[in-house]
């Protein structure tokens, strides 16, 4: 994941809003005033344009990848086959799908927080999501 002063400093008129929150120019558009708002976990870095702009978009005009922002769940899995036994292999499978499904919720209820439409294909997969989550698949 990409370290806070890294991000803050690719940002223009980046500037603290509280605690692990921030807010600055959206780089995706032509942006006269902060309208981006980054909120920095310890797992994730939650970003939302009250403009608009898909979170592919911002991270694309950073320069950066949906794996800056979020944890890599594919490594324990990789090490798993490395070893090659069969039920370890599923379970870091289910661990990396519930890991998934819980980033995919989070950024979901933070478009709904800041009033954002969810799309049919945004619909679809927190349908999933929740499917992943209560019956761990």
């Amino acid at each position: 994941m990409i370290q806070t002063h890294t991000l803050l400093a690719r940002l223009d008129g980046a500037r603290q809003v509280g605690p692990d929150r921030w807010s600055a120019k959206c780089p995706a558009h032509e942006d006269r005033t902060p309208s981006l708002s980054i909120r920095i976990t310890d797992e994730h870095i939650l970003l939302f344009c009250h403009a608009g702009c898909e979170v592919s978009a911002i991270l694309t005009a950073l320069g950066l990848g949906w794996r800056d922002i979020c944890p890599e769940p594919a490594i324990p899995y990789q090490q798993a086959l490395a070893h090659g036994h069969p039920r370890l292999r599923q379970r870091l499978s289910a661990i990396d799908a519930r890991e998934w499904a819980k980033t995919l919720l989070l950024l979901a209820a933070a478009d709904l927080e800041h009033g954002r439409q969810h799309s049919l294909h945004d619909r679809a997969a927190i349908e999933i999501a929740r499917e992943v989550l209560r019956h761990g698949r």
